[in-house]
């Protein structure tokens, strides 16, 4: 598991159960807001909806890296909490990416985890909670997320079982 970037570790609370690590930094955050996201399969607050919910924005942060640069960082939420969020400002630098953990004061109640919208670039407050930036090869930081949609995507019930 160490090559996966955050995974759902479903606990029955919505608590400490969504884990996130790279590169000597941690955190375990709540999948809370995960299950309540109302952009998606809104009457539903299963731990099969947050393995949903977490895969679209691990696409979505895909995306968004894509659309980064040096002089405009994207910042990749993870832990949506009352009163701020977690993320990562990330940054490009040729074939890699410089990885600065941090927080912003934007609420984790104030959008979807499913459709973060203008998050990525419309952070304005950030503050780093790492001493110095993680970087790491480009390819090997996407490979972690398509690494950890594989692990939630493998974790959901087949379509042909959850119709049986």
């Amino acid at each position: 598991m160490e090559s996966l970037l955050i995974q759902f570790r479903d606990n029955d609370t919505g608590h400490d159960d969504l884990h996130v690590w790279i590169e000597g930094y941690s955190r375990a955050t709540d999948s809370y807001y995960f299950a309540l996201d109302h952009s998606m399969l809104a009457c539903d607050e299963s731990p099969d909806k947050v393995r949903r919910v977490l895969i679209q924005l691990l696409q979505y942060w895909i995306e968004a890296l894509s659309k980064s640069t040096p002089t405009r960082p994207v910042y990749l939420p993870f832990d949506f909490s009352d009163e701020c969020t977690g993320c990562f400002q990330c940054r490009p630098d040729g074939e890699f990416i410089e990885v600065l953990p941090g927080w912003s004061h934007r609420e984790g109640w104030s959008f979807a985890p499913s459709n973060p919208g203008d998050y990525f670039f419309g952070v304005t407050d950030f503050k780093s909670d790492a001493p110095a930036p993680i970087r790491l090869p480009r390819e090997e930081f996407t490979g972690r997320l398509r690494k950890s949609i594989a692990d939630a995507e493998s974790q959901l019930p087949r379509a042909h079982e959850s119709s049986l």
